[in-house]
Order: C-alpha cells, then sequence, then structure tokens
C-alpha cells in the first residue's frame, strides 16, 4: 500500500525550522535503521548512503549541500511523506522467521526504489512561467528513506517513509517546488506496481504464493487468518472506531485513524521485539515453524499478456467504466499478476493491450489543459488519451441505430395539465428541472437526451419522469453502458416498489 502526505500539512504558520527538527526527531531518531537517500534528484547534489539529521534538515529547508538555494525559500509545504506498507503477512513472515527478514526487506526495498523511479517518470513536475502556466519536466526526486519495522500499537509492519523535498530540477538548471497536482494522481498506480514488484520479488526468493489481489494487495497464500488478525491491533482499533460511529468511507477511515493514534512506543532492540512476537503467537497457539509450509512452493505458470483478453472483456476494464485509460490498464495488469511482475513488465504488457486489435483509441481528452514533453520525447500529463473496446462500442452503435430506426414511432405522452399538476406538487425542483421532467413527459419523439454539468440533479430528474410513467401504468426498464449507473438505476427502482408494493 502507498500512501502520501504533506508535511507540517494543516498548521497555521508553520516555521520550516519546526518541520525539520520534527522530521528529524521522528524519522531519525526513533533507534529504527538509518535513513539512505534515494531518487535521481539526490544524486545531482551527491546525496548518498546514510541520511544525517544536519543534511536532512537543510534540505526539506531548500538548501544543497554546497549552500545554495534549491528555488525559493519559505515555502509553506517542505515536502511529502510517501509511505510503502507491507501485506500484513510479509511483516509477519519476517517478524517470526528472523533468519528471512534482511532477505525481505532487502526485496521489498528494490520494490520501493522502482516504485520512485516510476513516479519520477511519470509524476515529477514543476511549474514556471506567469502564475505557472507552463508545466515543465523535472530530473527527479531528493528523497530520504526511513524504514520503520512496527505500528503503532507494536505489532510486526514493515513500512517504509519516503520524505520527498518540495524541488526538483527543471529544463533549464533551475531548482523548483514540485507541481503536487501531478503526484496525486499517480499515486494510487504507483501502489499498485509496488505491490506487484514486492510480489515479484519474494516470490522468486522464496516460492511464495499468494491469493488473489484486492485494490492491488495481496496476502501470502496459506497465512493463517487469525495470525494476521492478532498482530493487525491498529487495523482493529480503526475498524473499532468506524463501528462506534457508523461510518465506512475511506475518509472517515482516515479520521479514525488520526483519532485513535497514539504516541508511538519507545523504541525495542530487534531481539526484544522477536521474544515478544514470539510469545504472542505461541499465546494464540500458533507455532512460527509451520510458516515453513509458506515457502518454496512451485512457481505457478502464468504469462501476464495471456490476461490482455480477458483485460479486454466485458468482465475486464470496461465491467464498471465504458472508458479506460493507460493508467486504468497498467493497475488492471499489476493487479491480474497475482504472484507478481516486475513494473517494467506491466508496462510492456500494458502499451501490448492498448495497441491490441480489441482496443479502441478514442482519442485525447484535453480538461482543458496542456501536456509535457518530457527530455526522452514522451509526452505525458493532464491530456489523457481515452480508449474502449471494439465490443462496447458496437452495443452502443446498435442502441443508436434501434434508436434512429425507430424514430417516428409514436411515443407514450402524458397530458401536458396532468404533468403540470403533478410537478406543482414538487418545490424542490428547479425551474430548468421542472422544464426538463416536462419536456421529457410530454415530448413527441421517441429519443430525447437529457443533459446537464454533474450534480445538477440529472438523476433525481429520471427519476421523477419515471416515477410518473409507471403512475400512469407503462413499464419503465432502465439501462446503462457503465455498471454503477445500472445499477443505480435498479436500486431506485427497487427501493420504490418496497415502498409501493401496489406498483
Amino acid at each position: 500500500m502507498l500512501s502520501l502526505a504533506k508535511l507540517g500539512r494543516g498548521s497555521e504558520g508553520y516555521y520550516l525550522d519546526a518541520v525539520a527538527k520534527g522530521a528529524e526527531d521522528y524519522y531519525v531518531g526513533r533507534g529504527e535503521a538509518p535513513g539512505y537517500w534515494a531518487g535521481r534528484g539526490a544524486e545531482l547534489l551527491g546525496l548518498d548512503g546514510e541520511v544525517t539529521p544536519e543534511a536532512l534538515r537543510a534540505i526539506l529547508a531548500g538548501t544543497a549541500p554546497d549552500g545554495s538555494m534549491l528555488g525559493a525559500g519559505n515555502r509553506t509545504v517542505p515536502g511529502f511523506d510517501l509511505t510503502f506498507s507491507v501485506p500484513k503477512s510479509v511483516s509477519v513472515l519476517a517478524a517470526l522467521r528472523p533468519e528471512l527478514s534482511e532477505q525481505i526487506v532487502d526485496a521489498c526495498e528494490i520494490a520501493v526504489a522502482r516504485s520512485i523511479a516510476w513516479l519520477e517518470d511519470n509524476a515529477c513536475f514543476s511549474r514556471r512561467g506567469h502564475n505557472g502556466v507552463e508545466h515543465v519536466d523535472g530530473d527527479g526526486y531528493i528523497a530520504a528513506a526511513f524504514r520503520h519495522r512496527t505500528s503503532r500499537a507494536g505489532d510486526p509492519q514493515l513500512h517504509w517513509h519516503v520524505l520527498v523535498a518540495n524541488t526538483t530540477r527543471g529544463p533549464d538548471g533551475r531548482w523548483r517546488t514540485l507541481d503536487g497536482t501531478r503526484v496525486y494522481p499517480a499515486l494510487r498506480t504507483a501502489g499498485f506496481l509496488f505491490e506487484a514488484e514486492m510480489r515479484h520479488e519474494l516470490t522468486n526468493r522464496f516460492g511464495v504464493q499468494w491469493r488473489p489481489a484486492r485494490n492491488g494487495i495481496s496476502e501470502i497464500d496459506g497465512a493463517p487468518a487469525a495470525v494476521l488478525r492478532h498482530f493487525s491491533k491498529r487495523r482493529s482499533q480503526i475498524e473499532d472506531r468506524l463501528a462506534i460511529k457508523g461510518y465506512s468511507s475511506g475518509r472517515a477511515a482516515q479520521v479514525a485513524a488520526l483519532s485513535t493514534r497514539d504516541r508511538k512506543a519507545d523504541p525495542e532492540s530487534d531481539q526484544t521485539l522477536r521474544e515478544r512476537w514470539q510469545r504472542e503467537a505461541e499465546s494464540i497457539g500458533f507455532d512460527p515453524a509451520t510458516l515453513d509450509q509458506l515457502l518454496g512452493r512451485p512457481r505457478r505458470a502464468h504469462v501476464l499478456d495471456d490476461d490482455i483478453p480477458t483485460a479486454l472483456s466485458p468482465k475486464g476494464l470496461t465491467h464498471q467504466k465504458s472508458t479506460f485509460t493507460r493508467i486504468d490498464a497498467l493497475r488492471d495488469l499489476a493487479e491480474r499478476a497475482t504472484d507478481g511482475a516486475t513494473i517494467d513488465e506491466v508496462e510492456r504488457v500494458t502499451s501490448w493491450l492498448l495497441e491490441d486489435p480489441e482496443a479502441v483509441d478514442l482519442g485525447v481528452d484535453t480538461n482543458g489543459s496542456e501536456d509535457v514533453e518530457l527530455r526522452s520525447g514522451r509526452r505525458i500529463g493532464t491530456v489523457t488519451r481515452r480508449y474502449s473496446t471494439r465490443e462496447l462500442l458496437a452495443l452502443e452503435q446498435r442502441i443508436i441505430d434501434l434508436a434512429v430506426r425507430r424514430s417516428t414511432t409514436p411515443r407514450p405522452q402524458l397530458l401536458p395539465s396532468v404533468t403540470k399538476l403533478v410537478l406543482a406538487t414538487k418545490p424542490s425542483l428547479s425551474g430548468e428541472q421542472r422544464a426538463a421532467v416536462h419536456r421529457l413527459l410530454t415530448g413527441e419523439r421517441l429519443v430525447d437526451c437529457l443533459i446537464a454539468a454533474a450534480g445538477s440533479g440529472k438523476t433525481y430528474s429520471l427519476n421523477l419522469a419515471r416515477e410518473m410513467w409507471e403512475g400512469s401504468h407503462y413499464r419503465v426498464i432502465g439501462a446503462s453502458l457503465a455498471a454503477r449507473a445500472a445499477k443505480e438505476l435498479e436500486d431506485r427502482r427497487t427501493s420504490r416498489h418496497a415502498r409501493s408494493p401496489s406498483c
């Protein structure tokens, strides 16, 4: 899993010096493994090896090792904390089988490094010009990576805090702040790719197998669920708080995590930690030696490009949405690589997928912004190419052809007087909604299109029209190319029938 937080977020009048000292205390002074420099930006500055408190403080303050400024000083956001967390089964394996720990850590650090490199290739930009209107390619991140072993509840939880300074070198050699708007959209995909790369490394080293991934994350197949639950006390705290409050959204989970967060326990030595974890495992009747059964399993034969037909099928990329992007395809294929795949392999197979005859290039969706030409000649940015499938476009064309062929067929109409009378009982309708519903119910055309901005009440207006048609003994069937919209139409119809059994 990969998450991101701004350093110093939410503090009014936050002084940069306080941010630097706070970061030093938390990341450098906790008795964990020494931090190390990462990223192409760090290489440009000659930063290598172990992170020292003085160097970390200087970089976050925007000062290079030679004393020069890395862009404008006094920036309100000194950097970002990218947190890479491995699945609980991996942390438990490293904790209860200490002879494997070093190799597990090494495998995960390879996945972290390759994920950072992918982000540098796809989400390292800055802006220049008046009001920052011009996007420019960045030379890479100045990053300091810190490995931690435990959760706040003291359970095994391998994770890496990668502090990325809010600066990058542009094509003109000048240092500027990062364009954070490019980092956030790439974050979820980078998390999927990190998980796939990590599974690939651990599968090759130990012969483990994996359960099917969900939201990009997979646990080692055969890892005892009771043991994973026992060593997930932090997650239990959050879930208990959500249950008490009755919430379930991602935002609610973030709030619950913050509200239940205690001060992190004092550092423990490796020996003390491992002895405690061994005792806890034995207290629930689990013998750590049985973890040997998870190792040395035969590699399951799987070629990632064999997944292309499934990804382009109705149960694949277009199962929930009618179009998809390269980013969507990367996530889909990374998740399908159950026993792992390198990021390079996922990128390569994604290119093959987009060139497959079943994939249809719909052109560029600019979203009102320009793209960026990288030094390699590749173009990237908010300009996004969208794709669909031949099967889905053929279905769409059939619907259009049917509508055109029956354009002269009389359509059911409701009396204008009755329509106006019913609409008068709906004071919450806006004038535009009222006019739209009236036109739908009394118009003569067999096919009408209701087009409006997101959030303007299209679904509410259509639902009202449906209720009035059904009240006049017409049968209404809702249909949509998008599975989510189709389910919403069905749910609304079902809920109405539940309220009114006579319908």
